[in-house]
């Protein structure tokens, strides 16, 4: 049973509001204060250039860039989704087998990743009991000098970020991906900083390769195995696989694990739009604007439940995107931090 709580305006802040917020029994007696402020501008656009939800049973791109990809060698797909996402269908691939189900993008300007940033997220539930190393989930790689791919590390249940640059091959470990279960894993790439993310933590935190030459190829995505070996084939379900020609922030990743109001990746996108733009944004019968000041952490949300309203906190300084009502002077708050 959460406590009730009051708001008021924050002094001296034009178009905000403040929230004092009390944790309920059981949780550390503390307070914190959310001065929200309406934000005009803020950081460059992430712009979502692939998304393959595989509702239609097909690989269509959602994403408005027209990157749609071919079934090869006959991928199905299955009513088995991952749950803290609003999904019906996933795609499964037969490696195992060995005819080596796929799914292939063809390479576009907007899969170039020219500017040296990129970032991937997908779910992934991997058959724990195939003995077979080294499979691809994920890979843009020409051959081993210019790409990236997700991994299996040899026929463990760990999986693998493979950086491939004129300088090396590089691999960074994200953790126990080929287990079995539903995976969440975000990875981005800028320019000589990796970072990636698994089921909401993030396990390689700003770590260096070596960027020289860059990543960009002209190879096509593919999933379900590698481009250049064909017998490196990935054997599991995938889900809601989504490609930007940016690095995405911390905060950002770790909202498309739980995304708030049981937003699609295009709705999120939009979000990301309000939030690096300024620009407000109507999703169904809900307008988000960008705020800041916010202090519930890196992509962490706040639900105002008798004002049906939405908080979503995007970096560090507090800034991030709300759905609110600002016309009311003071109201009873039941909420809870997420």
């Amino acid at each position: 049973m959460l406590d009730q709580h009051r708001f008021r305006a924050c002094v001296g802040a034009p178009s905000s509001l403040a929230v004092w917020v009390h944790q309920g029994p059981g949780r550390r007696a503390a307070a914190g204060l959310l001065c929200l402020t309406l934000l005009a501008a803020s950081q460059a656009a992430a712009d979502l250039v692939g998304y393959w939800s595989f509702e239609a049973d097909d690989a269509a791109d959602g994403s408005g860039y027209g990157n749609d990809g071919s079934l090869v060698n006959g991928p199905v797909f299955t009513d088995d989704v991952p749950a803290t996402i609003p999904s019906a269908r996933s795609i499964s691939f037969n490696g195992a087998d060995n005819t080596g189900s796929y799914v292939q993008i063809p390479h576009a300007d907007s899969l170039s990743f020219t500017g040296g940033m990129v970032t991937v997220s997908f779910w992934m539930k991997a058959n724990a009991a195939d003995p077979s190393p080294w499979l691809r989930a994920i890979n843009k790689d020409n051959g081993g000098s210019h790409g990236f791919e997700i991994q299996r590390n040899d026929a463990g249940a760990t999986a693998a970020l493979r950086i491939d640059t004129a300088t090396n091959n590089q691999s960074k470990a994200i953790g126990p991906a080929w287990n079995g279960a539903w995976n969440h894993i975000v990875f981005s790439l800028n320019n000589g900083m990796a970072n990636v993310w698994l089921n909401g933590v993030r396990t390689v935190n700003n770590s260096a390769y070596f960027h020289t030459g860059g990543f960009d190829n002209t190879a096509d995505l593919i999933m379900g195995r590698s481009f250049q070996e064909s017998a490196r084939e990935y054997d599991g379900l995938m889900d809601d696989v989504a490609v930007w020609d940016t690095a995405l922030n911390h905060g950002m990743a770790l909202a498309l694990y739980r995304p708030i109001c049981g937003y699609d990746v295009t709705q999120m996108q939009t979000l990301f739009n309000v939030y690096t733009s300024g620009v407000p944004a109507t999703i169904g019968e809900r307008q988000w604007h960008a705020v800041s000041n916010l202090l519930l952490g890196e992509g962490q949300s706040f639900v105002w439940t008798n004002r049906n309203e939405y908080y979503l906190q995007l970096d560090a300084a507090g800034k991030g995107v709300a759905s609110t009502n600002l016309a009311t002077a003071a109201v009873d708050l039941v909420g809870y931090w997420t």
